[in-house]
Parts: C-alpha cells; sequence; structure tokens
C-alpha cells in the first residue's frame, strides 16, 4: 500500500534523525537565550546593539532607588495582589455554585462566564471607559439618577475592578475542574463523622481544591502584575503607573532607555519568581489526593430557596462582565456618534464601511489569523513532541525540559517581548521588525499553556497503545501518526482552539514588537483609543469577539470540544 510505504519510509527517516536535541536546542534558543540578552541588557549601559564593553550595576541602582521606580513596583504589587483577591473571590464562589450546586441552568450559565475570558481585560477595559464616561456613561446615568455620584473609569480601583472581572474565570477553569474531579466519597465520609454542611466545607472541600486554586491564583496574579492594556488605558491619564506602563514609555520615548526598560524586566521576573516560590512552599509536603479508581459524579448539594440567590449572583456577574460590556461597545459601532441616547433610528454601519475601506484594517485582519493560526499550529507541534520527550522517552533531558517549558509561564509577556527586541537585533537573522517576530513571540509565552493542555489529556493514554504497535514492528513515527495523534486529537483541538484565542486578543506580546505594516487588532484597538476613535473601537471589538466565535463553534461542531471546560 502506498499509505504503508510512506509511513516505513518516514520510519527509516525518523530513526536516523533524533528530535530530542533538535527540540530542546530549538525551545533553548527561544526561552533562554531572550533571558539571558535581556539580563545582559540591564547589566550593561551600551545602546541595543552596541559591541559589549562591560558591565555595571547602575540601571539597577537606578531602578531601586529612583522613587517613580519605587512607585511603580508597589503599584504593581498592589494592583496584582488585590485583582488577584478579587477574581478569588468571585471565581471560586462561582465555581461551587455551577458544579456542586442545584442552581437552575448550570451549564448555561457556565458558558456566561467564561465569556470574559473570550473578552480580555483590554477589551474590557474598553467598554468600561465607555459605560463610566462622564455624563453620558450608561453607569454613570443610572448613578446620577438615583442621586448617587458618578464613578471615573480612570483610576487605581477600576483597573483592580476590571482584572477582577476578567481574570475571575481563570480562577474559575481551575476550581470547577478540581470540583468536577473531586470524589464525593471523601464529603460523604465528613458527614458520617458529625461534620455538618460548613464544617465539610471548610474542612475537606477547600482543602482538597487548595492546589487548583493555588494555580489559579499565581497564574492571575502573575498575569495582572503583567498586564499592560488595562493600566494602560484607566491609570496612565491618572499618572497611575505600573511596571509595564513604565516599560513601555522608556522604549517609545527619545532617546529610547533600553537598559533601564531591562531592569525593570527583570524586577517583574523576580516578582513573578517570587510567586512560584510561595506557592510551591505553602503545597509542600501536603497530600492532596482526590481520586479514587472507581468512577464517581460531583455531589450535587441543595441550596433549597437560597439556589435564586446563587443564580442570581452568577447573573450578576454575567451582566457586568459580559452583557454590559458588549452591549456597549456593539451599540457605539452601530451609531455615528455616541451621545446618551438610545434611538434604534440612529444606527449605522458606518463605523464598519470606514473601517473596511482602510487598507491597515484588512492588513491587522490578516496578521492577526495568521498569527493566531500558525502561533497556535507551532506551539501545539511542539507541545505534542516535548510531552513524548517529558513522558515517553529515557533519554536523561526530560527534567530540564520540564522545567525549561514551565519558564515563559514566569516570564511577564511584555518583559518576554522586550527580551526578544533586544535579541533579534544581536542576532544576525532578518527577523526584527518583520511579523516572524511577533510569531515568535506568541509561541514562546504561551508555549506551557500548550504543553500543559496537551499533556493533561497525553498522560490519560495507555503506553501499552503505542508498545504494541512497535511490538508488531511499527516505527516510531508511523506509532504516532496511526495510534499517539488520533487519541491526542481532542487534547490537540482544545489547544489549539484555547490558543487561538488567546493570539486574537493578545496585546502584551505585541505592543513592544509590532512594527507599521504588521499591526494586529489589539494593536489596532490601541492605537484608535489614542486617537479617540470609539466607533472604530466597537466595530473592531465586534469583529474580534466574531473571529474568536466563530473558531469556538466550529471546533464544537466538528470535534465536540468543550472550550468552557478548558482546564
Amino acid at each position: 500500500m502506498a499509505s504503508d510505504r510512506v509511513t516505513s519510509g518516514a520510519g527509516r527517516i525518523a530513526k536516523k534523525i533524533d528530535l530530542v536535541p533538535l527540540v530542546m536546542m530549538l525551545l533553548v534558543i527561544s526561552i533562554l537565550a531572550p533571558v539571558a540578552v535581556l539580563v545582559y541588557g540591564a547589566l550593561t549601559s551600551n545602546p541595543i546593539g552596541a559591541a559589549f564593553s562591560g558591565l555595571t550595576l547602575e540601571n539597577f541602582v537606578e531602578v531601586l532607588t529612583n522613587p517613580t521606580y519605587q512607585r511603580a513596583f508597589f503599584n504593581t504589587v498592589y494592583v496584582g495582589v488585590a485583582a488577584t483577591a478579587m477574581a478569588a473571590l468571585l471565581g471560586i464562589p462561582l465555581a461551587w455554585i455551577v458544579v456542586r450546586s442545584d442552581v437552575p441552568f448550570a451549564n448555561l450559565l457556565r458558558v456566561g462566564i467564561m465569556i470574559p475570558f473570550f473578552l480580555s481585560p483590554f477589551v474590557g477595559a474598553l467598554a468600561w471607559t465607555l459605560l463610566l464616561q462622564r455624563n453620558v456613561g450608561p453607569v454613570n446615568l443610572v448613578l446620577t439618577s438615583l442621586g448617587l455620584g458618578q464613578i471615573s473609569p480612570y483610576s487605581a480601583r477600576m483597573i483592580i475592578f476590571v482584572m477582577g472581572i476578567y481574570y475571575a474565570p481563570y480562577i474559575f477553569i481551575f476550581v470547577s475542574s478540581a470540583l468536577r474531579n473531586m470524589d464525593p466519597a471523601l464529603e460523604e465520609a465528613g458527614h458520617l463523622s458529625g461534620l455538618n454542611r460548613r464544617q465539610v466545607i471548610t474542612q475537606i472541600t477547600v482543602p482538597l481544591i487548595a492546589p487548583a486554586a493555588l494555580s489559579g491564583v499565581l497564574l492571575t496574579f502573575m498575569a495582572s502584575a503583567g498586564q499592560f492594556g488595562v493600566p494602560a488605558l484607566l491609570g496612565m491619564q491618572d499618572r497611575f503607573f505600573v511596571l509595564t506602563t513604565y516599560i513601555y514609555q522608556l522604549i517609545n520615548r527619545f532617546p529610547a532607555e533600553y537598559n533601564v526598560a531591562a531592569a525593570l524586566g527583570i524586577e517583574m521576573l523576580v516578582i513573578a519568581c517570587a510567586g512560584i516560590w510561595l506557592q510551591n512552599r505553602i503545597t509542600r509536603n501536603r497530600s492532596y489526593t482526590t481520586m479514587t479508581g472507581k468512577g464517581f459524579r460531583p455531589r450535587i448539594i441543595e441550596l433549597g430557596p437560597m439556589r435564586w440567590l446563587a443564580f442570581a449572583f452568577v447573573i450578576a456577574f454575567v451582566v457586568v462582565g459580559a452583557l454590559l460590556p458588549l452591549g456597549m461597545l456593539l451599540w457605539v459601532s452601530l451609531v455615528p456618534y455616541y451621545d446618551a441616547t438610545f434611538s434604534l433610528s440612529a444606527v449605522s454601519p458606518i463605523h464598519y464601511l470606514k473601517i473596511f475601506n482602510q487598507a491597515f484594517v484588512w492588513r491587522g485582519l490578516k496578521n492577526t489569523l495568521f498569527l493566531a493560526c500558525a502561533g497556535a499550529s507551532i506551539a501545539v507541534i511542539l507541545a505534542v513532541i516535548s510531552n513524548w520527550i517529558i513522558l515517553r522517552s529515557n533519554t536523561s533531558y526530560r527534567k530540564p525540559l520540564g522545567y525549561l517549558l514551565f519558564l515563559p509561564a514566569a516570564v511577564p509577556h511584555i518583559v518576554l517581548s522586550l527580551a526578544l527586541l533586544w535579541t533579534y537585533v544581536f542576532v544576525p537573522l532578518p527577523i526584527y521588525g518583520t511579523i516572524w517576530i511577533l510569531l515568535i513571540a506568541y509561541v514562546t509565552s504561551y508555549i506551557t499553556q500548550a504543553v500543559r493542555n496537551v499533556g493533561s489529556n497525553y498522560v490519560q493514554i495507555d503506553k501499552s497503545l503505542e508498545e504494541a504497535a512497535t511490538m508488531v514492528g511499527a516505527a516510531r513515527l508511523r506509532t504516532w501518526i496511526e495510534v499517539t495523534l488520533p487519541l491526542l486529537k481532542p487534547g490537540m483541538v482544545g489547544a489549539w482552539t484555547l490558543l487561538f484565542i488567546i493570539f486574537v486578543r493578545e496585546l502584551s506580546a505585541s505592543i513592544l514588537l509590532y512594527s507599521p505594516g504588521n499591526e494586529v487588532l489589539p494593536v489596532l484597538m490601541f492605537n484608535m483609543w489614542g486617537e479617540g476613535d470609539w466607533g472604530g473601537i466597537g466595530a473592531l471589538a465586534m469583529i474580534q469577539v466574531l473571529m474568536m466565535g466563530a473558531v469556538i463553534a466550529l471546533s464544537g461542531l466538528l470535534f465536540r470540544v468543550d472550550i468552557s471546560r478548558a482546564s
């Protein structure tokens, strides 16, 4: 058979080419090299791209002693901790209500809770800026009619509010997954031993979901501390700066201060590493086994009349995090000029006609789709190969590779972008200033996410299935193609869909690396915000939402992937 000849030929090639050192070399270059160059940039006073001429600590002295940078550091920690606390206070109860209680329409509510994740904090901040515009924002109009004072969107409190709302789904994902996988017999044993419902929750349920909750909290803290779009939109006008917005300003001023920016990047990396250390410290030497060998379903707790209060809590979150922002962005995209009046006679496609008549918008759409499709595909391929090395091979590289693949999760995306900017000025490759450096940034920033999502599916595949193919003479590559990949398909499609969504809305990894002609949709919206083009922002936001919704729908229809259950 022709297919047999192809796969057997590929198998002979695979025997001659060892993927392990190739993948390791690629990952070391793409992950470790930028971090090393960033450290070098922080330890020198040379301009970017200049020849080496000695090391200095003056950039760190500047960062650690300058009151402006000290204030930005404390603002970053303050916003990160406060937003994470708010996200946890929302995400954990939401997960428990949807997974463990008898709240009505639980599946529909679960989808609604995930909508803010698809919108992104940046788009949410744009929407809330409109909702809270002085004298014309709908929320402020309602507050005024009730005799209450208006709220300004430009403050640290609003930064925390927006990030808390839009990062709550991150914690919801982790905690709801843990609750679904927890054996109800553990809680039933607590009831049989005389504990009441409150004691079972506090003494059994909460400790058992602690690792998942801590993982979600850690992810949220690092994402909040590394967030650029929300502090830029809601903070810079009020002169409230965090480390990411200062890094952006240092690079975009004249003359640019790349060395100080690199030192600030190292400071952000230290914050992220401190969060990882704290999580390991808390969870060390503790057992959190929650699953047994028998099948089970999560135990549903009847809330009685309180189920409607729980339902109202979830609905309030969906309204604040999804319906109000989406409705506001849709309306400003459909009226020539928003003036606080709501009349269907004012509806017009003028903003959509305007943006589709502009070449840079089409270019941005093309760039966004290319980067999202290519980036997600490359990341998933690398994730499959990396998981095989870690879970199936006997190479001594297994553990170092595992640690290496976790490193990007600890590096804020704007910091990694800064590191890549430095790196590809030094490297004699025609990448700097092209779309390819954005592709490298996307894949490098989210390779950890891809490895984790594919790996969660890989560990469920029994080794004996692959060993059986090998025993009948199938080569390694043929075993992959005919046995492993079909079994991995759900995890690969789920990971690809999730990464596509992330890449379509990614701003922090793009804002430092894009160049004229290589803009993506989030960058276009950020630039339109600077120009005050709210109608164009609303239209682009709706297009972005439609792109993500179409991919989610297709992955569900064709592959039965439920992205709202992503983990």
